[in-house]
């Protein structure tokens, strides 16, 4: 029997059990704001599908972002009211841990939470369980190094309040899961909470018919195997400058798919014709820039590195700045190359001597599917049913 069936089986088996435990119990997800599309939104996506009588409890919502998701189960905070904050959800990170405190979650039985800020603060029940899945200890608190958009003397005091709501917070779930073993420590180190890990999901990986290759294949602006990718939210953090200027001064190709604070900065400069930015394309034109890409550039030190391993699900080599999450997601000479330092001539020596023709792609594609949602579903099913059968008789008789 095929590997996915034997899959396909024991995630339906674990399903049916949590299923039978939740049988007339309430189940609550809380989520910092559900704004932008990006790495942790999707998380939660495979959350609420998995839990889809859960209520949702956001502090703001943008329903044309997330069309997959039924309006009625969102219960938003009163500042979703003004569309304007909804585009820019930076304005209420400072009341976050209080916006949070206020959801109303008396009567719930499990509580899950998707946090990166202050999810994991919710004020749960005693007799609830509450568990966080943790995609980071907030970062521009305490590791301005890595995230320095609260870099700076005068956003002392503000990361030092989030510092301390933070520690407060962290002894509110009963349970942790981490998305990576980076951030595992990163709990050890500021919470002294142990974590479980469980990496994130690539959703899916877009199979096209023949036909519809080739006219993907037409729709790209550089030809198949020429160019570099970057698929990115435009942010300081993410260092897309960094790969620009250097495939710039390299006279590499380089495709740019992402959009951000950092975009009309980007495409305001006199940019090569070898350099171009996408920030409107389907999935399918965005699988196709995956499959057919050289290898994708990842320069960031992310908590984990989603956009790497759906890069590697396509079967694309990656080539990624060696500290954070993507040092377990690219093994060096084998799925990828590892970068030792964020500047220009660390990943100018990488790219000069790359040769994407040395990489195995569909062992790439196959490395990439311990990525798959459904090992993640089955990972995520198993914690809850342990951490239920653990607690319960504490908690919920």
């Amino acid at each position: 029997m095929p590997t996915k069936s034997l899959g396909s089986n024991l995630r339906q088996a674990r399903l049916a059990e949590l299923k039978e435990l939740l049988a007339g119990r309430r189940v609550a997800l809380v989520h910092e704001y559900l704004t932008v599309p990006g790495g942790s939104e999707q998380v939660f996506r495979v959350f609420s599908e998995l839990l889809p009588e859960a209520t949702i409890f956001t502090a703001l919502f943008d329903r044309s972002r997330f069309p997959w998701l039924d309006a009625k189960r969102v219960i938003t905070s009163g500042f979703n009211r003004w569309p304007w904050l909804r585009r820019h959800h930076q304005l209420i990170v400072p009341l976050l841990p209080w916006i949070t405190e206020q959801y109303d979650l008396r009567g719930y039985d499990l509580i899950l939470s998707d946090s990166h800020i202050a999810a994991q603060g919710a004020i749960t029940p005693t007799q609830s369980i509450h568990l966080n899945y943790c995609h980071t200890p907030i970062r521009y608190a305490w590791y301005p190094e890595i995230d320095p958009r609260m870099q700076g003397f005068w956003f002392a005091p503000l990361r030092g309040y989030l510092k301390r709501y933070d520690r407060l917070a962290s002894t509110r779930p009963d349970g942790y899961i981490a998305n990576s073993q980076t951030v595992a420590q990163r709990i050890f180190e500021r919470y002294g909470r142990q974590a479980r890990v469980i990496t994130p999901p690539v959703l899916s990986s877009i199979e096209q018919s023949p036909k519809e290759n080739l006219e993907l294949i037409g729709s790209l602006k550089f030809p198949p195997r020429s160019y570099f990718l970057l698929v990115t939210r435009l942010i300081d953090y993410k260092l897309p400058e960094l790969v620009i200027e250097t495939c710039q001064k390299l006279g590499l190709p380089l495709i740019i798919i992402g959009r951000g604070p950092l975009a009309s900065q980007i495409k305001a400069k006199l940019l090569p014709s070898s350099i171009l930015i996408e920030e409107h394309i389907s999935d399918e034109l965005l699988a196709e820039y995956y499959r057919q890409a050289k290898a994708l550039l990842f320069m960031a030190n992310e908590d984990f590195g989603l956009v790497a391993a759906e890069a590697q699900s396509y079967g694309t080599p990656v080539i990624g700045y060696r500290q954070g999450g993507i040092s377990e997601i690219v093994e060096a000479g084998v799925t990828g190359e590892l970068v030792e330092k964020q500047n220009f001539e660390s990943l100018a020596s990488v790219l000069e001597s790359f040769d994407d023709t040395r990489y195995d792609r569909e062992l790439i594609s196959q490395r990439a599917t311990k990525f798959s949602r459904e090992n993640f579903e089955i990972a995520i099913i198993d914690y809850i049913i342990e951490s239920i059968n653990q607690l319960r008789s504490q908690r919920w008789n």
